[in-house]
């Protein structure tokens, strides 16, 4: 008699089972609009699925971008030397891995090779990079992919509110963190 009615049993549990397995908390919309401007007004032709197609130029600017909009290393004031900046080498890779993913970045291969000391296994700069200026953005859809990434669109117009394009970007959430990774960003002209 249990044999009868266990095909009645197990079917509710898997589908109990398979929806608590299908929720995801995402983080609040601000986050992905804010995501998303800061990114277009530091990157605003950019789009890659892989890091392995960024220059290390393009990865550089990522390390910048990454600091300052994360506040990390005291929003690079660490890193201030007089009237100059030095930047470990590894600082640059830690970041760019931690929050890019990226584990490809060649500081010999930057397009100022004078910036690169090999010896001390530094960067010297001038200046860190600034970004500014403001974006009117819209989130038009987020969804869980699974494995912790999510998929967001945004779309961007201008002071009058025409429409210009939209973005696409795939982002790895670190779990029991306020970290994340942006995995592509993708860019569309049309809508």
């Amino acid at each position: 008699m249990m044999k009868k009615f266990l095909p009645f049993l197990l079917i509710p549990m898997i589908l109990l089972l398979s929806a608590c397995g299908n929720h995801y908390a995402f983080r609040d919309d601000s986050f992905y609009t804010m995501l998303a401007k800061q990114t277009d007004l530091a990157f605003p032709e950019l789009s890659f699925t892989s890091t392995n197609e960024l220059n290390a130029d393009t990865l550089y600017l990522f390390f910048h971008f990454f600091v300052r909009t994360n506040a990390l290393y005291a929003n690079g004031e660490e890193f201030k030397k007089g009237n100059h900046y030095e930047i470990p080498v590894s600082d640059i890779k830690k970041v760019l891995d931690d929050y890019l993913g990226a584990k490809n970045f060649k500081p010999e291969e930057l397009s100022k090779k004078e910036m690169y000391d090999k010896e001390k296994g530094i960067i010297k700069t001038k200046t860190l990079s600034v970004f500014g200026g403001s974006r009117h953005v819209k989130l038009d859809d987020k969804k869980y992919l699974g494995g912790h990434k999510v998929q967001f669109t945004t779309s961007f117009y201008d002071d009058d509110k025409k429409y210009l394009y939209s973005k696409t970007m795939v982002i790895y959430e670190k779990e029991n963190e306020n970290k994340y990774q942006i995995v592509s960003i993708e860019s569309t002209k049309s809508k």
